[in-house]
């Protein structure tokens, strides 16, 4: 990876000149003390003699990954598979490796919306069976 380049940009552009989205986690605040907020964080390989352009922020990070980025650290080698892997994967399937389009930004929505629950802490089972119930009644 010695000649991979991280992108930082001031701009809310990448280094292709493509307009960046809020990424797949939204935005992320930097514990770096700069005050900056890190939303794709891109990087870019030579692979096979094609430059490909990932973001390293990608949703199977761990906390940890996460926050070690944040710091402004660089990047380690599982975080990079990680986020190469995404891109591969995605590109399989001739889509952007980037969180670029209305349903991926509405789905991830939801994801986040759901883990948000999870972690609160919740009601009465009869609360959360009344919930489920309408859930389940909304899907039909």
């Amino acid at each position: 990876m010695e000649d991979s380049t991280i992108y930082h940009t001031e701009d809310n552009t990448r280094p292709d000149g493509s307009l960046k989205g809020s990424g797949w986690l939204g935005k992320i605040p930097m514990t770096d003390g700069s005050g900056r907020y890190m939303t794709e964080l891109t990087m870019d390989v030579d692979l096979d003699g094609e430059k490909l352009y990932f973001p390293l922020i990608v949703p199977t990070l761990t906390q940890e990954e996460l926050n070690s980025l944040s710091k402004g650290e660089k990047p380690n080698s599982i975080i990079i598979g990680k986020a190469i892997k995404h891109a591969l994967d995605r590109k399989k399937h001739n889509l952007s490796p980037y969180s670029d389009s209305p349903s991926e930004v509405s789905s991830k929505e939801i994801i986040i919306d759901n883990l948000k629950r999870r972690l609160q802490p919740q009601g009465s089972i009869l609360d959360l069976l009344a919930s489920f119930n309408a859930n389940k009644t909304l899907n039909k």
